[in-house]
């Protein structure tokens, strides 16, 4: 996949006060993405490059396809960027839903990389989820997920699979007239052993660029 036009890309505007959650405490800061378009789609060449590593290489290509259409927004944070540590941007209590090892944890990366696709379509939206993972020596290893979105008053929801198996929900109240605010803000949902959807934390500060 190539990346999209450069002239196409835009930074979504504005130093925006998100609200984070991070254990039992509440934390403010300002979010400010840090980086360019050029920067963005010299990360999405890198997740192209790695499918061969990835998981689940097919569902990786699947999210990243969406990034073809110049109508496509993604809302990305890295953890080397000026959005925060690792346990602000990749909130979550499980990684098994990731990686498979109910043993990670914060401590167990280096480095994070969120990226959330959203398509506009004449109904629901197509959306894709894209989160890297480096441990510490290792290279950078990407998961996909792919589903379809709506929005309902003031909130957005999406189920998203992998394998063809659910895998995670994400909830957003950071919309505006069917779309999303500039920076979100997702709660993170996926499954216990029974398929019950359970509670599994949040994508803290998420900073929209767009055609």
């Amino acid at each position: 996949m190539k990346p999209r036009a450069l002239k196409n890309w835009k930074v979504v505007t504005g130093l925006v006060l998100v609200a984070l959650t991070v254990g039992c405490s509440n934390q403010w800061r300002e979010a400010n993405a840090g980086l360019s378009a050029q920067d963005l789609a010299v990360m999405l060449s890198e997740v192209s490059q790695s499918q061969a590593q990835a998981l689940s290489s097919g569902d990786v290509a699947q999210a990243l396809a969406l990034n073809d259409d110049p109508n496509t927004v993604i809302y990305f944070a890295d953890s080397h960027g000026e959005l925060g540590p690792i346990a602000s941007i990749l909130s979550i209590y499980d990684f098994s839903f990731l990686t498979g090892n109910a043993q990670h944890t914060w401590a167990s990366f280096s480095e994070v990389r969120i990226f959330f696709l959203d398509r506009p379509t004449a109904g629901a939206r197509d959306n894709g989820l894209i989160i890297g993972l480096r441990e510490p020596g290792q290279d950078m290893r990407y998961y996909g997920f792919t589903g379809h979105g709506t929005f309902s008053g003031d909130s957005f929801e999406v189920v998203l699979s992998s394998g063809g198996t659910k895998k995670v929900v994400l909830r957003t109240n950071d919309v505006t007239d069917d779309d999303f605010d500039g920076v979100i803000q997702m709660q993170v949902y996926d499954f216990d052993g029974s398929g019950n959807e359970q509670y599994n934390g949040q994508f803290s500060t998420l900073v929209g660029f767009g055609s």
